[in-house]
């Protein structure tokens, strides 16, 4: 039996002329057109002119539609593929069975005339050929042409390529089968994409199809398996190399013990607003002689408090104040967990024998009193003056050619949180702007760095237990005030439209699980709200990607609120746009979602995490106490993506070994951006994602998980945490991260670090649990989960038991578990795991045919793809 197969992709157009022509032809017993998906009225045109159509739900390609039709004609005798698109000169292609049928040949492909103009320039031909060529030794003149007879049980033998890769791999899969392929010329015309935009489009898609076709037929296993782990590798080595480079060269803002005298001169409310035009005139002139910034000067409280400024800055951290009573003030503070304690710098200064003294309002004195609340006052000759004031008294100030000037706004104006203006002058004080490696970034300190600065500028040995750093400066030849007041405005932007945001993307979701739920409840399936489903819950899923992605705009702040939040929802619309592309799979749009999500976060950590800066899922310099590296939300973000990434990867790879490869080498390049000290920063990070990743891709590989691998898996993490501290260690101190700084306040015997730590993480985790808005959305996703999985009975469906989807979701979670017992985020880290279980649990349950492990439509090759998805309509008189 001589079977007809016509792949068609939207082709009302032309396919009854194609159909008709092959009917006509005596020679062949059946017609059959594979619907790939199409939205126009294809099939309904092809059962008209009396063809058999298989059609499939969603695009496969076209490896994929003819692997559907040979599925639904397994007895052929032979095959004959041709194109949708040649209409009448299809009875040419009838030519093509003489060989095959006489058996002079197991493959007869048709040689069409040159396209000339109408085509392109033959790069992609060229490609195919040369592919061919490299793997056979077959000099093919027609590599590409998809009229081809193939005898039926070697095209039934041959694991066939997905999409536009197919035809390059029949040829060489059936020359290695050791089949006689022939190329005859056939009179012959299809549609041509010419040389528009549209057609250099489609033949980047060829191309790349026939890439991913070569690959595997070209190379060996070994050969693949090498060359990704040194990619791996060459993506680790490019990652730290990144990592060295995006911090500013710096030096110290003043050399250690090279002033006699430090004044700090504080400009309560100070604004940009007032440096811009011109009514503070003193600060100005005074920041052209030195250094210059923006300091974050967050304190406990939700207001700003010249108090509680004055307090912090004497504690070197952040503390509550309402009275300037040091007494006060350590009994508010009492059980907080601090670091270090209020009246820190006084009393370092007193153990120095450096005198101190304050001019100016009361609340001053808790910015150097020491923990007795002792200051010496003017008759000491004091080292270390504190002054508050306006500009004009500034400009009344002398400073000796041997003190440190330090003016800066301890508050700025109103009840909201703004970076404040700083200026520094001195001895050897460089042109430039001030930074610090609390920060790392150019333009930005915090107000917890000015004790550690006035400690080292006098000389004094600098409290381990004091979380700021000296100041430092990056020489500039003309710095001005422009960078910090633009941090400012987009930090201003996104802290106003921070909880609005993350309010509503909340409620939206509960609504949508809520709707979502109920239309899996109702008996034949979600029915219509099945597409509609899918684009919502991957818009959800980019959601998180799109905040990264708009701090990508120039002049965010530029946009005001409203525009802000357009520009975020419209590359929301615009990824789920581009991703929706992908249609090899059910859930390929939601891997090229969190791959992109994955990949970008670690690029950006990477290249000094200027994406996460401000960004509604990121920090806020004004709000934040961190400012570079991976923040918890972040992570969450990282850790969640990756997994389940990984797990689709795994899910849809054909070949399973090179895949696990790639899946152990994805894993530890995840670990090393989010927890290498130079990179992501984040030791809780390790802590979670070592044991996380390392136990899941054991459970990926066929182990069973024992004590013992537990084991393993958190002795690993200690000395891979372990590692990174040590190669911390090695860097100076100012240059160390948290985990190095951590490690060596350990080894200070006046200080307990750890128990401060862990009792202040755990403070923190169960009052953000139960005043966070993100608490709700953990209930909300965790009872549609409930409902999903366990009111209907569909856990073992989705996730069964040994498959990859049932192993990452597990991941998933479990990252969301330990991040919460490890950061001090909360439920901010669980629930934004939860934003991508959501929608994988969802489409995962809107899929055509379920993902188990057995099903080969989904795990197995491309020529099965067809069984997973299509309904036959046997509608013509061939198939009543």
């Amino acid at each position: 039996m001589i079977v007809a197969l016509v792949a068609a992709k939207d082709r009302a157009d032309s396919i009854a002329a194609t159909v008709t022509a092959l009917i006509a032809e005596d020679v062949i017993d059946r017609v059959v057109v594979v619907d790939d998906g199409s939205t126009d009225d294809t099939t309904q045109v092809a059962v008209g002119v009396g063809a058999a159509v298989v059609r499939l739900d969603a695009n496969t390609g076209k490896g994929g539609a003819v692997a559907a039709g040979v599925a639904s004609a397994p007895d052929a005798d032979v095959y004959l593929l041709v194109d949708a698109d040649v209409g009448a000169s299809a009875s040419a292609a009838a030519a093509l069975l003489a060989p095959v049928i006489a058996g002079r040949a197991d493959m007869a492909i048709g040689v069409l005339p040159p396209a000339g103009s109408r085509g392109g320039f033959g790069a992609v031909r060229r490609l195919a050929a040369w592919g061919i060529r490299r793997g056979t030794g077959f000099a093919a003149a027609a590599p590409l042409s998809g009229q081809r007879a193939v005898r039926g049980d070697l095209l039934r033998s041959l694991d066939l390529a997905p999409r536009f890769g197919v035809e390059t791999a029949m040829t060489i899969d059936a020359l290695r089968a050791d089949a006689r392929v022939v190329e005859l010329p056939v009179a012959m015309d299809h549609r041509h994409t010419g040389r528009r935009p549209s057609g250099f489009r489609h033949r980047a898609g060829q191309g790349n199809d026939i890439v991913r076709a070569l690959w595997p037929r070209l190379t060996t296993a070994r050969q693949r398996v090498t060359a990704i782990v040194a990619a791996a590798a060459v993506i680790a080595v490019a990652g730290f190399w990144s990592a060295t480079q995006w911090e500013a060269p710096n030096r110290p803002i003043v050399a250690p013990g090279a002033v006699n005298h430090v004044v700090l001169f504080a400009l309560p409310a100070l604004s940009w607003d007032d440096i811009e035009h011109g009514r503070a005139p003193n600060f100005v002139a005074l920041s052209k002689r030195g250094a210059l910034g923006g300091m974050t000067v967050r304190t406990i409280s939700k207001e700003p408090s010249p108090l509680e400024a004055y307090a912090s800055l004497g504690a070197g951290t952040r503390v509550k104040a309402t009275s300037a009573d040091m007494a006060a003030i350590t009994r508010e503070n009492k059980g907080k967990h601090l670091a270090s304690q209020p009246g820190s710098l006084g009393a370092a200064l007193h153990r120095a024998d450096q005198r101190t003294d304050v001019m100016g309002s009361a609340a001053l004195s808790a910015a150097l009193a020491d923990r007795s609340g002792h200051i010496d006052g003017p008759r000491s000759q004091p080292q270390v003056i504190a002054i508050d004031g306006d500009d004009a008294a500034l400009g009344r100030v002398e400073v000796t050619p041997d003190t440190l000037l330090i003016a800066f706004a301890p508050t700025p104006p109103g009840t909201d949180w703004h970076l404040a203006p700083v200026a520094v002058v001195g001895p050897g004080v460089a042109r430039g702007r001030v930074m610090s490696p609390s920060t790392r970034r150019v333009g930005l300190v915090t107000l917890t760095d000015i004790a550690p600065t006035v400690l080292d500028a006098l000389g004094v040995e600098v409290p381990n237990s004091m979380i700021g750093h000296a100041f430092r400066v990056h020489p500039e030849t003309d710095p001005t005030f422009a960078g910090p007041h633009k941090l400012d405005r987009d930090a201003a932007l996104r802290d106003h439209v921070n909880y609005r945001v993350t309010l509503t993307f909340i409620v939206v979701q509960a609504a949508i699980y809520l709707l979502t739920l109920a239309a899996f409840a109702r008996g034949g399936g979600v029915g219509r709200v099945g597409p509609a489903l899918r684009l919502v819950m991957l818009l959800i899923a980019a959601f998180p990607l799109s905040t990264f992605l708009l701090r990508a705009v120039p002049n965010m702040a530029d946009l005001g609120n409203g525009g802000g939040v357009a520009a975020m929802l419209a590359i929301d619309v615009a990824l789920v746009t581009l991703a929706t592309r992908a249609r090899r799979r059910s859930l390929a749009p939601l891997s090229w979602v969190l791959g992109a999500t994955a990949w970008l976060i670690m690029i950006d950590v990477a290249t000094g995490a200027r994406l996460q800066t401000n960004s509604i899922m990121g920090y806020s310099p004004t709000t934040a106490a961190r400012f570079f590296g991976v923040g918890n939300a972040a992570f969450a973000i990282l850790a969640s993506t990756a997994v389940l990434a990984a797990g689709l990867h795994l899910m849809h790879a054909p070949r399973r070994r090179e895949a696990l490869v790639a899946v152990g080498a994805f894993f530890v390049i995840v670990v090393l951006a989010d927890g290498a000290p130079s990179i992501g920063d984040d030791v809780g990070g390790i802590l979670t994602l070592v044991p996380v990743f390392g136990l899941a891709f054991l459970v990926l590989c066929g182990r069973k998980l024992r004590w013992r691998t537990v084991a393993l898996a958190l002795g690993a993490t200690v000395a891979i945490v372990a590692l990174a501290a040590g190669v911390d260690l090695l860097r100076a101190p100012e240059s160390r991260t948290h985990l190095g700084r951590f490690v060596a306040d350990i080894a200070d015997p006046g200080s307990s670090p750890a128990l401060t730590t862990i009792a202040r993480k755990a403070s923190t985790n169960v009052r953000v649990f139960t005043q966070s808005v993100w608490t709700w959305l953990i209930v909300v996703i965790a009872a549609f989960m409930l409902g999903l999985l366990g009111l209907q009975r569909r856990f073992t469906e989705l996730l069964p038991p040994g498959s990859p989807h049932r192993v990452v979701v597990m991941g998933a979670l479990a990252a969301g578990i330990l991040g919460f017992l490890l950061n001090d985020s909360g439920s901010v880290v669980t629930a934004l795991v939860f934003v991508f279980i959501g929608p994988y649990l969802t489409l995962l349950a809107l899929a055509p045919r379920r993902l188990l492990p057995g099903d080969r439509a989904e795990r197995g090759p491309a020529n099965r793809a067809g069984e997973r998805r299509h309904a036959v309509a046997m509608r013509s008189p061939l198939h009543p």
